[in-house]
């Protein structure tokens, strides 16, 4: 397996690699063409930094481990079978941001002229060596093969079970309730080790595996049914065919039985298993408000969902829709009916929130704020310190009414104040502890020997508050999927822990958050923020741009960007890591801050071994 491997003490910041890359991937293949005549600009895949006498290239390392594969929420990020490469599959690329947030060397970036996708380095693909690599004046620039390679596609190729044990429902090996990504990274992980063992997976929704996180896309018109499935490439089924993965949809799991070791279905079919997984995911808020049973109000946490409103939007005719919720849900359902009024819809749409701002979860004031007026600008009706007291209709919402008597005229609602842990099954089994969510340990077993838990249901280490907690983001359910799978099968792997953190683009804004970013105003926290100063010319239009870092103690634990959110992996990898900026404290937020900026130590220790070597 070959890698292009990064030699800083021969880099002289000629930024040859990063001209005949951008070349390479422009549609001219010429020079000029590709700097002067093309739009959108084709982007390099290759990144020069500089800083005083220092300077090396950098481009994607295609780690083993690499985060983007467990933050991509499409499926677009994958890793090509026969050179291990990580690749973007720019058609299913849906600019959720994620990698980009996650990737600790800043590589991944924002095509934001063009279809609004990731853009990384793909080696080149097909070339016997990348462009970078040939014309490297220095050799700084090598394209060898590294010392530890990743497992072959035929080594990691499951073997297919025999038809006699496919045909087998009532008694698994494996058995895993749940169809979303943690479910998924489960099943890979356990076939790394186990090739034979036979899997069965039990969800009550019929749909193959989807991207949950996708279906305010679906809802808006921007994907395709088929771009839904999540890690496949031509049937929806052909995850399960590859993995040899026994299913029973659209029936429900009803009760777990720990002491016999089984389940048992809504129909009273009962299953044995020897290790279980529970990956029941989150159900939606839904308040104890009179009306809530009318016609025309739903929740949007399921791909049934999206499908339901937009049959009854184009049934019904809405043009007035009410979003009870200003958090991530609901601005992704906001988002999702602005573009339906993109493509002839004429909906107005009114935000209620009960915090003093939409966004009050995830950003302070003044990210808050710079969203609001975005929505605002595109026609939402935004109130804050409401709430609903009754929902009003004969048959059908016609309108809401809020505890200041206030009434709203409405066609639909969407219930979209959040969402709690699934944790039903499990807090009506004897012996599995729950608490908010399902208590897991670091091996994400529960409190039942061989009995595990993953992803949006569990509680786990929350590494920057040190409490366990639900952190509901998708990252996090495929880790710890991963892990799950992993344990479950015979290899021995430890949660480490993980924080909150969010991407989303919102009215054309793009915007990233993780951890702590708002906290209480009390001795020990430090705030570094940074705003472009205000152009003279007030005609020109400036994008928005907003950053902001939480410190305590001189280590990273928060950050917001808004408007301009390169290199975010970078700083979500200090938080992870736990890095003291003291010293590096005055370039964190300058607009050539890279990986060169950090302590020479850690950017060692950072891109060492296979891969790029500093």
């Amino acid at each position: 397996m070959k890698r292009i491997i990064i030699k800083e003490e021969y880099c002289i910041g000629c930024r040859l690699c990063e001209i005949h890359c951008l070349v390479q991937h422009s549609k001219s293949k010429e020079i000029i063409k590709a700097y002067k005549g093309e739009y959108p600009k084709p982007l390099p895949r290759i990144l020069v930094e500089e800083k005083s006498h220092l300077s090396f290239a950098l481009q994607c390392r295609h780690c083993e481990d690499a985060p983007c594969l467990e933050a991509c929420m499409s499926g677009a990020m994958h890793r090509d079978k026969d050179t291990k490469a990580v690749l973007c599959d720019e058609d299913k690329c849906i600019g959720c941001w994620m990698c980009l947030m996650v990737c600790p060397f800043g590589v991944i970036k924002r095509d934001a002229t063009g279809k609004k996708i990731a853009s990384k380095c793909d080696l080149c693909f097909g070339a016997e060596k990348p462009v970078c690599v040939v014309n490297c004046p220095n050799e700084a620039i090598v394209f060898e093969e590294v010392k530890e390679p990743l497992p072959s596609a035929e080594a990691v190729k499951p073997k297919l079970l025999t038809d006699k044990l496919l045909k087998i429902k009532d008694k698994s090996e494996y058995l895993i309730i749940g169809n979303s990504a943690a479910a998924v990274r489960a099943v890979e992980a356990i076939r790394e080790n186990d090739k034979n063992g036979s899997i069965l997976l039990v969800s009550d929704e019929t749909h193959h595996a989807y991207s949950r996180p996708m279906i305010s896309y679906l809802l808006g018109g921007k994907v395709k049914d088929s771009q839904m499935y999540y890690r496949t490439k031509g049937s929806p089924n052909d995850f399960y065919e590859t993995n040899s993965v026994e299913t029973i949809l659209g029936r429900k799991v009803i009760k777990i039985d720990t002491q016999n070791k089984n389940v048992v279905l809504e129909d009273k079919q009962k299953i044995q298993f020897e290790k279980l997984l529970i990956t029941t995911g989150c159900k939606p808020i839904v308040p104890e408000i009179k009306g809530k049973g009318l016609h025309g109000i739903f929740t949007v946490t399921a791909w049934d969902d999206a499908v339901k409103i937009k049959k009854y939007i184009d049934e019904n005719k809405v043009k007035k829709a009410v979003i009870i919720g200003g958090g991530l849900i609901g601005l992704k359902a906001t988002e999702s009916l602005l573009a339906l009024n993109e493509k002839g819809q004429d909906i107005k749409i009114t935000i209620i929130e009960l915090a003093d701002r939409i966004l009050s979860a995830t950003f302070d004031k003044k990210a808050s704020g710079i969203i609001e007026d975005a929505l605002r600008k595109n026609g939402c009706a935004i109130l804050t310190k409401s709430t609903v007291e009754k929902i009003a209709g004969t048959k059908a919402i016609k309108e809401v009414v809020l505890k200041t008597k206030k009434k709203i005229q409405a066609d639909m609602l969407i219930f979209a104040i959040g969402v709690s842990p699934d944790i039903s099954l499990a807090k009506e089994a004897i012996g599995i502890k729950t608490n908010r969510g399902i208590v897991v340990d670091d091996h994400m077993q529960t409190s039942i020997p061989g009995i595990y838990s993953a992803g949006d249901c569990c509680e786990a280490k929350d590494m920057l508050l040190n409490i366990s907690r639900p952190i509901a983001i998708w990252p996090n359910a495929t880790k710890q999927g991963e892990l799950a799978g992993s344990n479950m099968s015979g290899v021995e792997k430890s949660y480490k822990g993980s924080f909150a953190m969010n991407s989303v683009e919102l009215c054309g804004i793009p915007t990233v958050s993780a951890g702590i970013t708002d906290p209480p105003k009390e001795k020990g926290y430090e705030i570094m923020e940074f705003e472009p100063p205000e152009t003279e010319d007030k005609a020109e239009h400036k994008p928005v741009i907003y950053k902001k870092l939480v410190l305590k103690n001189n280590i990273i634990i928060g950050m917001i960007f808004v408007g301009d959110i390169a290199r975010a992996g970078i700083y979500t990898g200090l938080i992870r890591d736990k890095v003291n900026v003291a010293d590096i404290k005055e370039n964190l937020l300058k607009e050539d801050f890279g990986l060169i900026s950090l302590p020479k130590e850690y950017r060692k220790h950072m891109v060492s071994g296979s891969g790029i070597e500093v």
